[in-house]
């Protein structure tokens, strides 16, 4: 970048590595002082090196910057993460960054972009530009504590080297009139690293989600909120967490998005059991639900039984109409403890469609969530939207991801990595490919 006598915003990065290994203690190394060029921690099987070709960063003019712009940056951070790992040893690794005490320029207005260079040369996007941004909660399987903004989450096997690039940009919508000049923006850039070791997923979910975002009911303890970090990925679906089962510990999620849209039932019948939706979730062949899920014997439980009492959405149903079957759908009750605590509408199970729940409104209409996240009722020959239901073994463990919608926990036996040879007719319906 070439230098430019005004000089409005200087962003410094001091640089912290920090491993955490299961059954190995690690020490912490910083360095914040120039001339140092690279530093590496070899303890036991695991040597990681972080190498740097500057600890500043310096915009040279502190107007705001397209995104386009900022991605081309001459200036940047590179540094490695590197690993000697002997026998089949696999460390979850995560980088992040901590604003600095005493900066005196708003993060809202900067933009972190990182990207990996290929053994070519050619860089590759692995975090779009984002504004700074700090998680409010830590990740249990890489170390970060919480309040720091997770930048990338990746794993090693075996040996492996991993080049990164970040870049630092003021924001296109920041107007710089009468802010004064002279302001500083610090981060410190850290990187995490442990074992990979799975934990169940109840376990997983109660210990990293807030309190305030939980809710004991006295039989399941219920996820609420806005947004809590309760994503999931299993068999090329995203899921999320609704409750866990305060005493088999088993899991229940629904999936993100509708997945299909049929009618309920025949006209004046609104029982799930028998229904044209019950039959098609449960259907084992390729044309059904089940059946398109991986290895559903070992991730759910088949034999899950589902209230289909007729209830208010505030008042637990009674047991009273009880369903068997390995999929199903939320209640209308289960539905509104996910928005405990703050308006129906806000709720993190309101994904902005209509689908049906499994409560009987009277005996010839259904509980549907309208598009607003209102609770509605309808015909149970209308064709609505489904978010089919399941609940996960208390045996299932968690081995990857921090529970976001960008880095959804992965399940042990899905947590496919190596996917070279690997025949399309293998996958699973909802899936990504990459040509």
């Amino acid at each position: 970048m070439k230098k430019n006598k005004e000089k409005l915003v200087i962003i410094g990065l001091i640089v912290l590595l920090l491993i955490l290994t299961v059954g190995i203690s690690y020490a912490a190394f910083s360095y914040s002082g120039l001339g140092s060029k690279v530093n590496t921690i070899t303890t036991g099987s695991i040597s990681m090196t972080y190498s740097e070709t500057d600890n500043v960063i310096s915009l040279d003019k502190a107007l705001p910057t397209t995104d386009n712009t900022g991605k081309t940056l001459d200036d940047y951070f590179e540094f490695t993460v590197s690993g000697n790992i002997t026998g089949d040893t696999n460390i979850n690794y995560e980088i992040s960054a901590k604003a600095l005490e005493g900066n005196t320029f708003n993060g809202e207005n900067v933009k972190l972009y990182l990207t990996r260079v290929t053994e070519d040369g050619i860089e590759e996007e692995v975090m779009s530009p984002e504004t700074y941004n700090e998680e409010t909660s830590s990740n249990n399987f890489t170390g970060r504590p919480a309040n720091e903004m997770s930048l990338y989450t990746s794993s090693m096997n075996a040996s492996e080297s991993n080049t990164y690039r970040l870049r630092m940009y003021v924001t296109e919508e920041y107007n710089p009139q009468g802010d004064g000049g002279n302001l500083q923006f610090s981060v410190k850039v850290n990187v995490y690293g442990r074992d990979r070791v799975a934990d169940e997923v109840s376990d997983v979910l109660l210990t990293n989600i807030p309190k305030e975002n939980q809710y004991d009911d006295g039989v399941d303890t219920f996820i609420t909120g806005e947004d809590p970090n309760n994503y999931i990925w299993y068999s090329g679906k995203l899921w999320r967490a609704v409750s866990v089962n305060n005493e088999a510990k088993t899991t229940k999620l629904v999936t993100q998005w509708n997945i299909s849209a049929i009618s309920y039932n025949e006209e004046d019948n609104t029982a799930f059991e028998g229904s044209n939706i019950e039959a098609w979730l449960n259907d084992i062949t390729a044309d059904g639900f089940l059946g398109n899920l991986r290895d559903y014997e070992n991730f759910i439980k088949t034999d899950s039984v589902w209230n289909a009492t007729e209830t208010t959405e505030t008042t637990k149903p009674a047991e009273t109409t009880m369903v068997t079957d390995a999929v199903g759908l939320l209640n209308i009750y289960e539905y509104t403890m996910s928005y405990s605590g703050t308006d129906y509408s806000k709720g993190y199970l309101n994904n902005g469609l209509t689908w049906w729940t499994l409560t009987p409104y009277s005996t010839s209409n259904v509980c549907n969530v309208g598009n607003d996240g209102g609770t509605n009722s309808n015909l149970p020959t209308y064709g609505g939207g489904l978010r089919p239901s399941i609940n996960l073994k208390s045996s299932v463990k968690i081995v990857d991801g921090d529970g976001t919608i960008d880095n959804p926990y992965r399940l042990e036996g899905d947590n496919d990595t190596e996917l070279s040879g690997t025949l399309l007719s293998s996958r699973y319906s909802g899936e990504y490919i990459r040509f």
